[in-house]
């Protein structure tokens, strides 16, 4: 195929690697003049080849298609990441989780405002209904920041979300969930199960997650925490329908991965860096070898200068001796 004129969005699945081309930013029909994509930073082994040619490997954290305020070189780490899974941006306290509300579809990636983006996989065969990736609570939620557990992002059978440009270190994952599609009483729809495994970097975490039963009952919250390194910029939390629970109910094609918000913050304290993102401890280790440079060059001019006197006097207190008199002075 001819790549001319277009650019390529390269995405690591789970399991797969695929990429999609997308028109020129200059195209009528897309507007990313206010929007910065990002690469991930790969020392994970990947390429995207064409006709033989490798078209895209391991390479910086950089704007994709860069807005007029970038100036070059790539963009600062980020330390932290909160998604509201298929709801709108909202505020808990002085955290903004960011909106994941986009339409989704059996096979597509969703690309955020943000440093993150959401991979999902799966079709919702048997529902008579038209295909759903999010899902929203109708009844009011009687827990603790009831308004972060309102939407879900659900997905048939894998659900996985990057993170990228994350500073390296050891990080707190934070998964919330409550289930929102079951009831809790004497009805058909109480007899759901939703069972899925949860994989960190590529880990398997948790082994047969049951929201439900984890919370004690269907409408409250549970967060399940994890730690995880960074090492390579890049954070993959996936969640994945290995086959178990029910798929009937309370219709057809209800199963797989459901969450409700996700919280990652550092187990360390950030590099404070200045508005070109140079670390703070990088600018003082300067000025302060500056400063030492400078205090040794006039300590040496000092000793130098000090050395010629003491020779001067030496050898005027040699004349007088050997002449027996004064030197005259200048």
């Amino acid at each position: 195929m001819s790549l001319y004129g277009r650019h390529i969005l390269a995405v690591v699945d789970a399991n797969n690697l695929f990429a999609n081309a997308a028109d020129s930013p200059t195209d009528p029909q897309f507007d990313f003049s206010s929007t910065w994509w990002y690469m991930m930073v790969a020392t994970r082994k990947f390429s995207v080849t064409c006709e033989g040619r490798t078209l895209l490997s391991g390479f910086g954290c950089v704007p994709l298609y860069p807005d007029k305020h970038w100036k070059g070189g790539s963009k600062p780490a980020l330390y932290s990441l909160h998604i509201n899974c298929g709801g709108k941006l909202i505020s808990n306290g002085n955290i903004k989780y960011d909106d994941d509300s986009q339409e989704a579809g059996p096979a597509r990636f969703n690309r955020a405002r943000s440093n993150w983006v959401l991979s999902n996989t799966g079709h919702f065969f048997d529902s008579s209904r038209v295909d759903y990736y999010t899902w929203s609570n109708t009844t009011k939620l009687d827990i603790n920041n009831g308004e972060l557990y309102m939407d879900a992002r659900v997905s048939p059978l894998s659900l996985t979300y990057y993170a990228f440009c994350m500073g390296n270190g050891s990080y707190t994952i934070s998964l919330h969930f409550a289930e929102i599609m079951f009831t809790d009483d004497q009805t058909f729809s109480s007899l759901g199960r939703r069972v899925f495994d949860i994989y960190v970097q590529r880990k398997l975490v948790l082994k047969d997650f049951n929201i439900a039963k984890e919370a004690k009952g269907v409408g409250k919250a549970i967060i399940k925490n994890f730690t995880a390194t960074v090492n390579s910029s890049t954070l993959e939390i996936r969640l994945q329908w290995a086959g178990k629970g029910t798929t009937g109910i309370p219709f057809g094609s209800v199963h797989g991965p459901l969450i409700s918000a996700i919280s990652v913050n550092p187990d360390f304290t950030p590099q404070e860096k200045n508005k070109d993102g140079v670390p703070m401890h990088y600018i003082v280790a300067m000025v302060v070898t500056g400063a030492l440079v400078i205090i040794i060059i006039f300590a040496i001019a000092w000793w130098r200068g000090c050395l010629r006197r003491k020779v001067s006097l030496e050898k005027d207190k040699n004349k007088r001796h050997v002449t027996g008199q004064m030197p005259q002075s200048q």
